[in-house]
């Protein structure tokens, strides 16, 4: 890892990762921010087992900014991860001796809100879709939302008592500009079984917290 100020800001910490995910899907997270200098999944040294975190250093600080924003927090495999500037310039061997990830710093207290409203919520690869009919599974938002991009991942929202459908659901693509564009073309669009417009937009925290713990890997998506 780089050294120096930019370094310092430029380079990630990224705590609350799968125990399986390796280098490569380290990379696959975090590439669609910007240019990636190195990254690594820190794994102890005996059993070669992930520690559950590790580090991503960009080549810019704007990229990093971008990735702290988009990736802090993101539920992944039903834990949030920690992505932060890292607190040192932890180099290889500085980490490897790291028993455990570096703690969070407490928050400070919350500023007025940058966004200009509630019902604009920060762009990203995630979608709160409402207005879906009433017996649509995960495999029908994959069959639908797979012809006007890759389906990452996909989840229908149900009571959390009766287990019945809301109506509504979270898909994820691979990247924000693939979701606008599915954002732009199906907002408002009346879909065969449905009742109403469907209502497309990106997925704030509230939304994204209240999503069940279990995500539902994507099937391959097939034409309507």
């Amino acid at each position: 890892f780089f050294s120096g100020i930019m370094a310092h800001v430029s380079n990630l910490y990224v705590g609350g990762l799968p125990k399986s995910y390796t280098n490569h899907e380290l990379y696959a997270m975090f590439e669609s921010f910007g240019e990636i200098a190195t990254h690594k999944v820190m794994v102890d040294p005996v059993t070669s087992v992930s520690k559950g975190f590790g580090f991503v250093q960009y080549a810019d600080v704007a990229s990093a900014t971008a990735a702290i924003a988009h990736m802090n927090g993101l539920d992944v495999e039903g834990k949030a991860l920690v992505v932060k500037a890292a607190e040192r310039n932890a180099g290889e061997k500085t980490a490897s001796r790291a028993s455990a990830p570096p703690p969070v710093p407490p928050r400070p207290a919350p500023a007025p809100s940058p966004r200009p409203a509630a019902s604009q919520p920060q762009a990203s690869n995630n979608l709160y879709v409402s207005g879906i009919p009433g017996n649509w599974q995960e495999g029908d938002l994959n069959m639908f939302f797979g012809t006007y991009g890759t389906v990452v991942s996909s989840i229908v929202l149900r009571d959390r008592t009766t287990g019945a459908p809301k109506g509504a659901a979270m898909v994820r693509f691979p990247d924000t500009p693939t979701a606008t564009s599915v954002m732009r073309t199906l907002n408002g669009r009346v879909v065969e079984g449905g009742m109403k417009p469907l209502e497309v937009k990106f997925a704030d925290r509230a939304e994204e917290k209240g999503v069940k713990r279990a995500t539902v890997a994507a099937a391959p998506a097939a034409p309507l």
